[in-house]
């Protein structure tokens, strides 16, 4: 199915008979920059919109998908002379992807303390709580290197 997280018809739609979502829905970084208010429409509001609409449709587990963005650059990390960041690094988005992509973990971690992680009415709510995730390294291409926030 092609669609729209923000489109309330589409993700009813999408969601019918589903048991798990594993929601990766953004625009990225760079398209956020061009258009800050479209990037938190997705990132923020339809991550919001997908929450309460798999809470209706009964949906068993969702996990949500979240960006090092949201934790800002590694100036601490590198004047430190430690190498990446871990679970315990600030959230200090410098970008509107960043700061909707928080907003979307926000909402995890509200959905998941208010309906999880066995919600009222059946299954499991996965949730990015940084406590509980892990990092790993991967190599992007031959100048560096980046971390992927995995749970």
């Amino acid at each position: 199915m092609l669609g729209d997280v923000r489109d309330r018809t589409v993700l009813r739609a999408a969601l019918d008979g589903v048991g798990d979502v594993f929601h990766l829905a953004c625009l990225g970084l760079r398209r956020s920059l061009r258009d800050p208010e479209e990037s938190h429409e997705t990132s923020a509001t339809g991550t919001l919109r997908l929450f309460i609409d798999a809470r209706r449709a009964e949906v068993r587990r969702f996990l949500h998908v979240s960006s090092s963005e949201v934790y800002g650059p590694c100036v601490e990390t590198i004047a430190s002379g430690r190498r990446g960041m871990n679970k315990d690094h600030p959230s200090r988005p410098t970008t509107a992807y960043g700061a909707a992509k928080l907003a979307g973990e926000a909402y995890a971690r509200s959905f998941h303390q208010v309906y999880g992680p066995t919600p009222p009415r059946k299954g499991e709510w996965l949730s990015a709580d940084v406590a509980s995730c892990g990092f790993i390294t991967f190599t992007l291409d031959s100048s560096g290197s980046g971390s992927v926030l995995v749970l």
